[in-house]
């Protein structure tokens, strides 16, 4: 049973184009062993990887020796593969043949229908495109009507051929009816068949349009890679050079197959590309530079032709062009032949650099869309060059300045030439904007090229600034230079500047670099921003996080101070202690806060009065912070710690009054005011468009009610009521540095944008909006029509809590029986055998009832099958993009409720990430997995993904490390912000560690960061990360076998994860893909993770 259905949805999603879904099918056929023939399965993945040559010959050699012992459904699958590799081969004699060995005749009894009938009418139709002189086949005879649109398209075309155009013209009005008929039926959520069926309408208005005017080859709309299949490609082609015969227009029949052969080339089939682009030297009759650029990429693919010897036939070719479009066309195809040398060390980067310089010269008499692709073009060699020096570390031989300069020059070219709706323009322009904080770094390592940023600055937007604005203000102080953009901002877009200003100008981050931002500050008042005003907020803001947590973390920033006899900053730190929670000011903090503070003021008397220290004002003398004076201090900390732990009231999950944590957030109302004069409502700004500040929303009123959180530090649901007429939540968080939190939904919207270009539906990281306004202070946009993963699960269960749950309390209860400490219990469950391991973990899991699964929850909230099919689609590809970037990022702490579930979507929204860049491997129970996937997440990808996530998952989890990977330096760019303004957890530890150069750490874990996009292996990595814990049990285990073969799986009944770790080589993003699902699903790896954490849900 399971291998009729399976083989059947294998050939359903064939027929749809459904990549993922005939992966999975496959990989689940192989796993219950149901393929007679071994070769079966290699041949329908060379088929799905882009090798239909290997594929056919493999199915070849399976259908003619085994064909009498494979059982029905393999016969099928089989044959209806080789069908498909011959279709991609265009063999069209052998697929003819191999369609009558099926069915016993070309075509059948007169109808064509289905798939298989429409690769019939192609495979004829081809026969007779590509072998004129063949005699022409009789299908219009013996198909009386068409039964869907692609048919009429293949069955017209063949009339066209045969120059029956009274027949063609009944085809293509039978071929809409067609359509209409079909889509009727086609259901409303079947966008692959809607695809499928809308795709030959084009085709069918093309052959209209011809026989309305016969005289030409009519335009036809351009395919797409992404979305067409490759039988749409052919059924194009095909129809083009029918008409081109006809009009015997050879130009138009060589452009014909040479879009084929570009379609099949990137497809990776070099064998067919190369026949197709035989085929259109042939037909052509006049040369043009996008056939060389055609011929030369596949010349480069193919690797039969050394570099040198290509780039001297392209100059010469180059040299015969005079025009400067043609001249400009070959030059680019020359540069791009020679870095090719390049990048395969065959030639040195001079060649491709004075290419793209004559191409520069040539691109100022064209027009912008030449400029920007030349200037482009120019930077992202520059840089390619300077990175292989820098990490070679070495010199560049020569030019190394002139390289900068170029890189830096060009990247404002092409950002004062603009965007545009032309793709090579778009395209050129969003490199650009992304290479923005490579251009600061290198301005700070290379001053001598800030004349030219300058003198191209002036004329260069300033919008796309706003994307990197805390790069930009990070660097200010060692690029002087990049205070001309940063006041232009000021001018143009001044509420974007002031939140990112009064961050960077605080004493925690700046530091003594102060006054390198007043000039900013004195441009915002100069334009009447309302500068005051944001500051009140801000002081209101942080008035929302309760007294008793500012306590305990002014506290703690003092005592620190203390610790390190730092007298200066220790008085800084008891002043502001003083004036945010002792005596804070009445006018911005409510009750609770001056109630607190008469609390503390009263505590602090009580110490002075004992024990003789002068701390009941804010300033403190040189003598009070004497060593001397410490025992006094500790019972000082000691009465302070005791009003921490008696709090306040307003605790978590209830609402709270505004007005009794800020009053002036209360009373606020701003309807009457002009609108310059009104703040906009944060988290506006996102850098990637021009912004339109008139149109952006501002605050007017707040909601007189607060929701209180249950996390640690409490933080606030805050609700604006803004001038668009909705309500706009944001999470207010004070005590904690949200700095991290807005860096990593910076290099999220990165990862978005490297997905981008392959438009795999849902596969993107559902990000929102951060804005840090103190180094302990920030606001969060709120994601509405979300659920914690943790809610859904109870929910399901109809359980209050995760230890109503068995398979949860039988967890909590097997831990526990190794000891009571936490890591005395979690030493000795790292000794367990991984046998043991194992069944203890599978039982816990097995007991989660099947109604508290994620598969039965998208079941009850979705309208049917198709909606449930497309929930279960986005799921799997946000879960999958989820899980790359957190993995690359080190983002650990994957618990329930740090996933949040779209409700309307099913996608998977990422929060809280305290635990970043490796930490989670440095807790006291270490996180061994790279990413959350247990069973509870598993179970809405079955039955097809199986226990290695096949399908959506894994693919999408295998392009989105594919696109890191290939753009690790511009997310390596992006993350350059750690090391120049760390954050302030990460300077404490390195305080701790005695560490006394503070970029030491960052760079350290930006290291492990580049050795992920690098693709080395994930327990290797992991491995490296242990040996820095603290824990005294954990640094002990890592010095013997036991814990690597835990975290390598070297136990593993396959032998797949030893034989990639012990290989030790980089891995491909596919195996990087595999060894991360299997180590993120490895029961002996989720038996030995800390209970709190709820692996087996």
């Amino acid at each position: 049973q399971h291998r009729s259905l399976l083989s059947a949805l294998y050939a359903g999603c064939a027929e749809l184009g459904e990549q993922p879904s005939m992966a999975a099918a496959a990989a689940r056929l192989q796993a219950i062993g149901a393929f007679t023939v071994p070769q079966s399965a290699t041949a329908l993945a060379a088929l799905r990887e882009g090798r239909p040559s290997e594929a056919e010959g493999l199915l070849k050699q399976v259908l003619d020796e085994a064909a009498t012992a494979l059982p029905a459904w393999e016969l099928r699958m089989a044959s209806a593969a080789r069908a498909r590799a011959l279709e991609e081969l265009m063999s069209w004699g052998n697929l003819q043949s191999a369609l009558h060995d099926c069915a016993g005749s070309p075509v059948g009894a007169g109808t064509a229908s289905g798939g298989a009938g429409a690769r019939v009418l192609r495979a004829a139709l081809g026969q007779a495109v590509t072998s004129p002189g063949a005699p022409p086949p009789a299908v219009l005879e013996e198909v009386q009507r068409p039964d869907s649109a692609r048919s009429a398209v293949l069955l017209a075309a063949h009339a066209v051929v045969r120059e029956r155009l009274d027949d063609a013209r009944r085809l293509v009005l039978e071929g809409y009816d067609a359509f209409a008929s079909a889509w009727r039926r086609v259901p409303l959520l079947a966008t692959r068949a809607q695809h499928e069926l809308l795709s030959a309408l084009p085709l069918l208005r093309t052959i209209e349009v011809f026989l309305e005017r016969p005289g030409g080859v009519p335009a036809v709309k351009p395919l797409s890679a992404r979305n067409d299949m490759f039988p749409a490609w052919i059924d194009s082609a095909l129809s083009k050079i029918a008409i081109a015969r006809v009009c015997r227009d050879r130009q138009a029949e060589a452009t014909a197959y040479a879009e084929i052969g570009r379609r099949c080339r990137e497809a990776g089939n070099l064998q067919t590309a190369a026949e197709m682009m035989k085929a259109c030297l042939k037909s052509r009759v006049q040369q043009d530079h996008q056939f060389y650029d055609d011929v030369f990429e596949l010349k480069l693919r193919q690797r039969e032709n050394s570099c040198a010897k290509l780039c001297q036939v392209v100059a010469l070719e180059a040299s015969k062009n005079k025009e400067p479009q043609d001249a400009f066309r070959y030059r680019l195809i020359l540069a791009k032949v020679a870095r090719t040398g390049w990048e395969r060390s065959e030639l040195d980067h001079g060649p491709a650099w004075d290419a793209l310089k004559t191409a520069r010269g040539l691109a100022e008499d064209c027009g912008a869309v030449e400029r920007s692709l030349a200037y482009a073009r120019l930077a992202e060699f520059a840089d390619a060059v300077l990175r292989r020096a820098e990490q070679a570390g070495a010199k560049v031989p020569t030019g190394q300045e002139e390289l900068v300069a170029s890189l830096v020059t060009s990247v404002l070219q092409v950002l004062q030439i603009g965007d545009s709706t032309l793709t090579a323009q778009s395209d050129a322009f969003r490199q650009a904007h992304e290479r923005l904080p490579r251009v600061f770094e290198l301005l700070s390592t290379f001053p001598s090229t800030s004349p030219q940023f300058v003198e191209h600055a002036a004329s260069t937007p300033v919008w796309p600034f706003l994307r990197w604005l805390p790069q930009a203000l990070v660097h200010l102080p060692r690029v002087p230079v990049l205070l001309g953009p940063l006041l232009e901002l000021a001018r143009q877009f001044p509420q974007a500047l002031v939140w990112p200003l009064q961050l960077s100008s605080h004493p925690d981050v700046v530091g003594d670099r102060a006054h390198v931002f007043k000039p900013l500050w004195a441009e915002l008042e100069r334009c009447q921003a309302p500068v005051q005003l944001a500051l009140t907020f801000t002081k209101a803001l942080d008035c929302l996080t309760h007294p008793d947590t500012r306590l305990s973390g002014e506290l703690r920033l003092f005592r620190d101070a203390l610790l390190r006899d730092d007298r200066a900053a220790a008085k800084q730190k008891w002043r502001g202690l003083w004036q945010k929670v002792a005596a804070p000011d009445a006018s911005v903090a409510g009750a609770l806060h001056t109630e607190f503070g008469l609390r503390v003021q009263a505590a602090l008397r009580d110490v002075a009065l004992k024990h003789g220290l002068a701390v009941a004002s804010g300033e403190l003398a040189d003598g009070d912070l004497s060593s001397h004076k410490r025992e006094a201090w500790q019972k000082t900390f000691a009465a302070l710690d005791q009003l921490i732990r008696l709090g306040t009231r307003h605790g978590p999950g209830r609402k709270a009054p505004l007005q009794a944590f800020s009053p002036f957030l209360s009373r606020f109302d701003a309807r009457g005011g002009a609108a310059a004069g009104q703040l906009e409502i944060p988290g506006q700004y996102r850098g990637l468009e021009r912004p339109e500040p008139r149109g952006h929303a501002r605050v007017l009123r707040f909601a007189p009610e607060l929701l209180v959180m249950a996390s640690k530090q409490r933080p606030k649901r805050l609700t604006v009521l803004g001038s668009d007429e909705r309500e706009h939540w944001f999470l207010v968080k004070g005590g904690e540095d949200v700095r991290l939190d807005e860096r990593v939904e910076q290099l999220f919207g990165a990862v978005n944008g490297l997905l981008a270009a392959d438009g795999v539906v849902g596969l993107r990281v559902r990000t929102y909006a951060v804005i840090p306004l103190l180094p302990d202070l920030g606001i969060l946009e709120w994601v509405r029509d979300t659920k914690p993963l943790k809610a859904v699960v109870l929910e399901s269960a109809k359980a209050k809590d995760l230890t109503e749950l068995d398979g949860h309390k039988q967890r909590i209860e097997w831990a526990r029986r190794f000891g009571q400490p936490v890591t005395t219990r979690y030493a000795n469950i790292f000794g367990v055998s991984r046998a043991d391991v194992v069944v203890a973990f599978r039982r816990c899991a097995g007991a989660l009832p099947a109604s508290a699964t994620l598969r039965a929850f998208l079941w009850r909230v979705a309208l049917g099958p198709e909606a449930l099919w497309h929930l279960r689609q986005r799921f799997a590809a946000s879960l999958a993009a989820v899980s790359a970037a957190s993995y690359i990022l080190g983002i650990g702490d994957r618990h329930l409720d740090n996933y949040l579930l779209c409700l309307r979507s099913a996608e998977v929204v990422p929060i809280d990430f305290g635990y970043s860049f490796g930490i989670g491997a440095l807790l006291p129970v270490p996180e061994l997995v790279p990413f959350r996937l247990t069973g509870f997440l598993l179970s809405a990808l079955q039955p097809l993904a199986g226990p290695q996530a096949h399908g959506a998952f894994r693919d999408g989890l295998t392009t989105t490390l594919a696109r890191c990977r290939e753009r690790r330096d511009f997310l390596l760019d992006a993350c350059a912000l750690f090391i120049r303004e760390p954050l302030l957890d990460w300077t404490a530890e390195s305080r701790r560690r005695g560490v006394k150069d503070i970029e030491f750490l960052p760079r350290r874990r930006l290291h492990l960061v580049s050795e992920r996009l690098g693709g080395r292996h994930p327990a290797s990595l992991l491995m490296e990360e242990l040996a820095d814990t603290p824990c005294p049990w954990v640094r002990e285990l890592s010095r013997g076998p036991v814990l690597e073969g835990i975290v390598a799986g070297l136990e593993d009944e396959d032998g797949e994860r030893r034989r990639l770790y012990q290989r030790g080589t980089a891995l491909s993003s596919a195996e990087q893909a595999d060894c991360l699902i299997r180590q993120a699903t490895d029961p002996n790896v989720l038996g030995r993770a800390w209970e709190g954490w709820a692996p087996e849900i």
